[in-house]
């Protein structure tokens, strides 16, 4: 009901969302991919599967756009526990901000930065800015999945 609703809420019908989401995938080469209501579920999608090395590189080049900025909050969450919070989301708010306003890299304001770079070698830097390196709540949510599954089938067995 929710996927419809902003089916609808976003391009006046389902129908119409799926013409969207059919043209869209076209026309970011998804060749096998074949929406067939707002749902999306794996039943509606067909062969999306062979699509799925395009969609990987089309969400990494989506990370790339901002220059590392993604991953700022995991930068100033480290390098809290070294300097502590608020000095942490200072330098790392000043590094972001430069960083558009200079149209530079992200990691190029963090090394320049003195402070930072006594605290974090630019190895650390480079790997707390790489989005492949950061699993977030990943590991909760599917332990946490995994949990309830198992107690699903558990039910279903009494």
């Amino acid at each position: 009901d929710a996927c419809v609703a902003l089916a609808e809420g976003l391009s006046g019908s389902e129908e119409d969302f799926v013409l969207l989401m059919n043209e869209k995938s076209e026309e970011i080469g998804l060749e096998n991919t074949n929406f067939k209501n707002a749902i999306m579920s794996n039943t509606i999608l067909y062969h999306a599967n062979f699509d799925s090395a395009e969609l990987s590189n089309l969400n990494f080049s989506n990370l790339d756009l901002s220059g590392g900025l993604i991953m700022s909050e995991l930068v100033m969450l480290e390098l809290g526990k070294i300097i502590g919070r608020q000095r942490a989301h200072d330098l790392v708010y000043e590094a972001a901000q430069n960083s558009v306003i200079d149209s530079e890299s992200f990691l190029k304001k963090l090394s320049e930065d003195k402070e930072i770079t006594a605290n974090v070698t630019q190895e650390q830097l480079e790997k707390l800015l790489d989005p492949t390196e950061y699993v977030g709540m990943a590991k909760y949510y599917t332990d946490l999945n995994i949990k309830k599954a198992t107690e699903i089938i558990k039910s279903i067995k009494k």
